[in-house]
């Protein structure tokens, strides 16, 4: 029994590697990195300048052009030459011609240049559009992003950023939506460029302060389209609102989306609702008081109409006149909003194509009357009421909320 628990007692037993000494770094210990820096505490005493201490001077100077490099340890070897200073007044020319000698080459020591480079997600969407025939402003996109190293990666991948992951687990086998966000990425980033260079070819000193300022200029108004694209519908599958189709056209007339994507057409008359655009309701951003007309043609072409206190047009008697303006719906005007509330009145209905005549009539004819502007009682959403009952459109309604003035007499 007794050498049975020895045998046993020996089968269990496990050699240990003797412990490390306090202060031994085992990165170090596998050559991971370099050995403790003792060169600056040895080239500062004066004792190995002596007589027989050249290899340990060497091996010192050795060290110390390895960790800090030639320039700093020739700077080193002068202070300690210079006047003034403890040790010896003049560099042993041993050590001089060492100095100056190259140090052996250390790459797992060489400090890493981290360089700014194209994203790889705008280079992925920029090559998938270049593979699809894309004109020369994808080709010269992607160089610049390549051959401008001052550029921010990072807003590239900003810009690129179009649903979150939960959105695209939504999606994920749907490739005609896949192949279209990968375009609008493409696109972007030829609209990014291209504003880039508008705003570069404006600045009067081309310093890396302008530069910069004017590369977040550039992202700023393009990072306004990638969001206004999102809010019209981008993520969502089959066809496209003509608002996205417009936005698209005006970020690139070349771009691949539009000339194979099916427009929601009408006629269609809606009804929208956005912020104030002016005075002092016109602080509240997110609040929709402001209501307007839009009216989508049988070509997806749209006009709008909105009515607004106009002072341009004012005299003594009535400063601030109510004129309503019918004009193209596109970017840049206020109307422009993916976010406003929204509500169709007609859609393709008989009669609908012959109705936008009759409300820029009863908007010129709202214009002749000449009305004071009143923020309470005669206002934007009195006039776009009287206008849709003028023209005769059905299903008269506001586009939600509380919008002040709706429905009263003009």
């Amino acid at each position: 029994m007794a050498y049975n628990s020895a045998r046993a007692a020996k089968a269990h037993h496990v050699q240990r590697p003797p412990a490390e000494p306090v202060g031994v770094d085992r990165a170090a210990r596998r050559g991971l990195t370099a050995p403790p820096p003792l060169a600056p505490a040895l080239l500062s005493n004066p004792c190995i300048h002596g007589r027989g201490n050249g290899a340990v001077q060497t091996a010192a100077i050795q060290q110390r052009q390895q960790t800090l490099g030639n320039r700093a340890t020739r700077r080193l070897l002068q202070r300690r030459a210079a006047p003034g200073t403890a040790g010896p007044q003049t560099t042993p020319p041993a050590a001089e011609a060492l100095a100056l000698r190259p140090a052996p080459v250390q790459r797992a020591a060489a400090p890493v240049v981290i360089q700014r480079r194209i994203h790889w997600k705008a280079e992925r969407a920029l090559d998938y559009a270049i593979e699809r025939g894309a004109g020369v402003d994808y080709t010269h996109a992607k160089g610049t992003f390549e051959q401008t190293a001052w550029l921010s990666e990072s807003n590239q991948g900003d810009l690129t950023h179009l649903r979150t992951k939960a959105e695209k687990q939504k999606r994920v086998h749907d490739e005609a939506v896949t192949d279209r966000l990968e375009l609008t990425r493409a696109m972007l980033l030829v609209a990014y460029v291209r504003n880039l260079r508008g705003e570069l070819v404006m600045l009067d000193e081309p310093s890396m302060k302008n530069k910069r300022a004017a590369e977040t200029r550039a992202y700023n108004e393009t990072i306004k389209v990638r969001d206004n694209l999102k809010g019209w519908g981008l993520l969502r599958g089959g066809v496209i609102s003509p608002e996205l189709a417009k936005e698209m056209q005006e970020a690139d007339p070349n771009n691949l989306v539009t000339p194979d994507a099916e427009v929601n057409v009408g006629p269609r008359i809606e009804i929208r609702g956005t912020s104030v655009p002016a005075g002092i309701l016109a602080k509240l951003k997110k609040v929709r008081l402001h209501s307007f007309i839009v009216y989508t043609q049988a070509d997806g072409v749209q006009r709008f109409i909105a009515a607004h206190a106009n002072t341009d047009y004012g005299d003594e008697q009535t400063p601030s006149p109510l004129i309503a303006t019918a004009a193209l719906y596109r970017p840049g005007v206020h109307e422009w909003d993916p976010g406003a509330e929204k509500r169709v009145l007609e859609n393709r209905e008989e009669g609908t194509a012959d109705k936008w005549e009759l409300m820029a009539a009863a908007a010129e004819g709202l214009n002749a009357r000449f009305l004071s502007y009143n923020a309470l009682k005669r206002n934007c959403n009195t006039a776009a009421a009287y206008i849709l009952q003028t023209a005769g459109v059905n299903n008269i309604a506001p586009p939600g909320g509380q919008y002040i003035g709706w429905g009263n007499d003009l």
